[in-house]
């Protein structure tokens, strides 16, 4: 899984739900840290990365439910 693969499938509507989407950046992740030793500059990147997008994926998903009324 990549980048690129999950851009395209976005565009082509593939993912039923969110859940997908997610399993598939988490395992960039993954696949990352099972290729890159904890000294390589990409098992770094990865990890700044992965940081970063947990963190926006979290305040995503509190921004949806906002938005839907689930949370005041």
């Amino acid at each position: 899984m990549d980048l690129s693969t999950i851009k395209l499938k976005l565009d082509r509507g593939e993912y039923q739900d969110e859940l997908q989407f997610l399993a598939d950046v988490r395992q960039i992740f993954q696949n990352c840290y099972a290729y890159w030793k904890k000294t390589d500059a990409m098992w770094v990147a990865c990890e700044r990365l992965e940081k970063t997008f947990e963190e926006k994926y979290s305040q995503m998903s509190r921004w949806i439910s906002k938005m839907e009324g689930e949370e005041e």
